[in-house]
């Protein structure tokens, strides 16, 4: 299966680019990895969709393991359109990366006149985790991490 890398622009030529696309490696070892720097020409960024249309997956990273740049996250919502699967390529607490699947995340626009850097956030979703709706007036998901360290207290 050909697996779509999307990522941000500037760990393009980075060893974090190189440490990123291994962990995609060891994760679908018989896969092929499509990287957008450099095994296709981009003259806009749309080309890239024409791209992703040949695989079957999209893995992605994201900034300060949170964030989304406009370019990513247009990547991810044309990839599920087109029925792909779809995987964030988290870093832990440790530094190593693990591979989340869409489904448990939210990605939710956060500042939309950032498209470099901030432009969507990603939320992991939870089943059973309080609520705080009733404290601001709005629903609230609290990240896994939150919720383990208020129920370790």
């Amino acid at each position: 299966m050909l697996i779509y890398y999307a990522h941000n622009i500037n760990i393009y030529n980075t060893e974090v680019e190189q440490e990123q696309m291994a962990a995609i490696s060891m994760a679908f070892p018989d896969d092929e990895i499509l990287n957008p720097n450099g095994d296709f020409e981009v003259i806009k960024f749309t080309d890239c969709f024409l791209h992703i249309d040949r695989c079957g997956r999209l893995v992605f990273s994201s900034v300060l393991n949170e964030f989304l740049g406009r370019g990513v996250y247009a990547e991810i919502i044309y990839a599920k359109s087109k029925g792909l699967d779809v995987w964030w390529l988290y870093t832990d607490e440790n530094k190593d990366y693990e591979l989340l699947p869409l489904d448990e995340l939210i990605l939710r626009p956060n500042n939309v006149n950032d498209w470099k850097y901030r432009y969507a956030r990603i939320i992991l979703r939870t089943e059973g985790a309080p609520s705080l709706e009733s404290v601001f007036g709005y629903k609230f998901d609290i990240p896994t991490r939150v919720v383990d360290m208020i129920q370790a207290r």
